[in-house]
């Protein structure tokens, strides 16, 4: 390899690709073969798979080289030298760049490889309340087909509510308020947690659906720490079946 070569390959390596070397080792020889250098090397270490003692490798006009404490002169693959190999894809024998140094120390030492990330925490439980099972006041449990357990509670006087502690973790949830009314002019519950109002108004009356905002799609809510915390469905329109809330972290699919 001519040094006009040399030194536009050393022009052109400035960095080695982010990959462990595949082959390193020492030089045992370098024959010429026109613009390719054949290169064999005792081999001493690297990334690939059921390397040989020694191994013969190509240097194509292409393959871009790098030298460490070698006078620019004497920059060109030598016998002795201390030398790592990055091959390209799917080759076991075509360099698609190489470092060169008389001295293991000469070489750039590699950066050691990023601790890998850290497990994913445990997904958070969705947590299920029945209606029928929470401190009523004012409010009955009443049988309604396609309710969970088979019943509901139904709103008929204003000052009713139902309430119950939930243990929550924190994190982001989406509440969901499975309601039904019975009039299309009654259809609003109140439900209160962790400090937030959400009046609900359902889309489809006479069904048994999660209800929802006026102004946006899906009830969402921040829970700022893992504690208790207390669940609050109140009167607000008579004359609506609550069925149970689903506290859902969000991320997780809907459980309708």
């Amino acid at each position: 390899m001519g040094i006009a070569l040399i030194l536009a390959a050393v022009l052109q390596a400035q960095e080695a690709p982010a990959r462990a070397p595949e082959l390193t080792g020492r030089v045992m020889s370098v024959v010429r073969d026109g613009p390719t250098s054949l290169v064999t090397v005792r081999t001493a270490g690297g990334t690939l798979k059921e390397r040989t003692p020694e191994a013969l490798l190509y240097l194509a006009p292409e393959t871009l080289l790098a030298f460490f404490e070698i006078p620019l002169t004497q920059q060109k693959p030598t016998e002795g030298m201390i030398a790592e190999f990055w091959l390209r894809a799917k080759s076991r024998d075509l360099v698609e760049f190489a470092r060169f140094a008389r001295d293991e120390k000469a070489l750039p030492k590699r950066a050691p490889p990023p601790p890998p990330p850290p497990p994913p925490p445990p997904p958070v439980p969705a947590v299920t309340v029945e209606a029928e099972e929470m401190d009523l006041r004012g409010v009955a449990a009443k049988e309604l087909a396609g309710a969970g357990k088979g019943m509901a509670i139904l709103f008929t006087e204003p000052g009713s509510r139902a309430k119950k502690t939930v243990v929550l973790k924190k994190g982001a949830y989406e509440v969901q308020v499975f309601m039904q009314g019975r009039k299309a002019a009654a259809d609003t519950v109140t439900v209160r947690l962790a400090g937030k109002e959400f009046p609900l108004i359902q889309e489809k009356w006479e069904t048994l659906t999660p209800g929802k905002l006026r102004d946006k799609p899906r009830v969402e809510i921040e829970i700022p720490a893992n504690e208790d915390y207390e669940l609050r469905i109140e009167f607000a329109e008579a004359d609506v079946y609550v069925d149970r809330v689903l506290l859902l972290p969000l991320g997780r699919p809907k459980e309708y």
